[in-house]
This record gives structure tokens, C-alpha cells and sequence, in this order.
């Protein structure tokens, strides 16, 4: 079965044999099929940050836009809480864009990543299966993908995910007594569709999301790789 099933927490890519064991016609046929759709979380203080990430890797996202709290000129929620700003977003993408992508990756202003790469690890597997993936990180008992190497959710897992936000308290601020960041809240939100966070390797094994600054760069980007 060319599709793999979900049923593991490390997501590896394909090798090149994979790939080969493809034919040409299906290749091309899952290529015209793959849509990515990147949405960009924004704080007011990295708005500037957009100008240029709208002129570098998100020209390769099949439709990229700005999720912002202050500009009217964008998508404005009226929020400053991170998790509401989240879950406002990803409903917001899932009910006008829901039907068009296969996958949606979000990231911050701070994060590079190349979107071909991304397509290639992604490229044998089913949207229709409900994928959870970057980099992950244990707190505690939980394990959730960083916000800040992006994280990317199949479109049957935007369907999960919509309906539980459609349940306010499901999905509700889960912060006792800190507050939980928004990536940790969607990692908790996730598990009442039971799904859990994959690591996102090549197929060495090696993480493709890498989450440490980039060298020679004044700014601490966070950036996806595949070697």
C-alpha cells in the first residue's frame, strides 16, 4: 500500500527508491493534487517581519496569508491571548479554505522554511489521514509540535480539529497555574481527537524541522531542512 498508515509518533520521508517505486503518471498526478495553504501567525510587534517573508520562501506555499492582531488591512483578530489567536485562525483557514488545500502548515514571521522540501516529505502520504507533525518537544507527559518550526496538520485533521472548536470547552485555555503556550494548548486540544504529535524525520532518521537559530542571520529564524 503506497500510503502508510498513522499509527507511529516519528514520520519519516521517503527515500529516493520510494519515490521510484512511484510511476512518472502518478507522480504527476499527486503533484497537481498537493496543495499547501501556510498561515503565518503574527504578533503586532513582527508585522514589519512580513514584508519580507511574503518575498522569500512563502512565494512557494500554494496560497500563504497573514493571520494579525492589529492591522485592518489583514485578517484582524481581536485578540492578544496566542491561543485564541490560534484556534481563531485555523477555523477561520478550515471553513473558506478547508475543501481547497491538502495540508496547512503554520508558522511565524521568524520561521524559514522551504516548501518543496516540505512537499517531498510530505508527498506519499495520505491528507486524508489525520496528520500532526514538525518538531517535537516533551513537557512533561505531553509531547507537541513548536510553533516556532511550524507545525502541519493534514485536512482530515483541520475537519477534527474544527469540530472540536466548535465545542468551546474542549478546546478551552487549559492553563492552571501558568499559562500554556498556544502550541502546548493545541497538542492538549488534539488528544480528544486522538491524535498525537509525529517528528518529522528524512529518512535517516534525522529531524527536518530544526528549531536553532540560523547562522550569519541577525534574526533567530527557525527553519525547515531536508538534507
Amino acid at each position: 500500500n503506497r500510503m502508510h498508515h498513522h499509527e507511529h509518533h516519528h514520520l519519516q520521508a521517503p527515500n529516493k527508491e520510494d519515490i521510484l517505486k512511484i510511476s512518472e503518471d502518478e507522480r504527476m498526478e499527486l503533484s497537481k493534487s498537493f496543495r499547501v495553504y501556510c498561515i503565518i501567525l503574527v504578533k503586532p510587534k513582527d508585522v514589519s517581519l512580513w514584508a519580507a517573508v511574503k518575498e522569500t520562501w512563502t512565494k512557494h506555499c500554494d496560497k500563504a496569508e497573514l493571520y494579525d492582531t492589529k492591522n485592518d488591512n489583514l485578517f484582524n483578530i481581536e485578540s492578544n491571548d496566542r491561543w485564541v489567536q490560534m484556534r481563531t485562525a485555523y477555523k477561520y483557514v478550515f471553513e473558506k479554505y478547508g475543501d481547497n488545500y491538502n495540508w496547512f502548515f503554520l508558522a511565524l514571521p521568524t520561521t524559514f522554511a522551504v516548501i518543496e522540501n516540505l512537499k517531498y516529505l510530505l508527498f506519499t502520504r495520505d491528507a486524508s489521514q489525520p496528520f500532526y507533525l514538525g518538531h517535537t518537544v516533551i513537557f512533561g507527559d505531553l509531547e507537541y509540535v513548536t510553533v516556532e518550526g511550524g507545525i502541519v496538520l493534514s485536512r482530515e485533521l483541520m475537519k477534527r480539529l474544527n469540530r472540536l472548536l466548535d465545542n468551546s470547552e474542549t478546546c478551552a485555555d487549559q492553563s492552571v497555574i501558568w499559562k500554556l503556550s498556544e502550541d502546548k494548548q493545541l497538542a492538549i486540544c488534539l488528544k480528544y481527537a486522538g491524535v498525537h504529535a509525529e517528528n518529522a524525520e528524512d529518512y535517516e532518521g534525522r529531524d527536518v524541522f530544526n528549531t536553532k537559530p540560523r547562522v550569519n542571520k541577525r534574526q533567530e529564524d527557525t527553519y525547515l531542512r531536508l538534507s
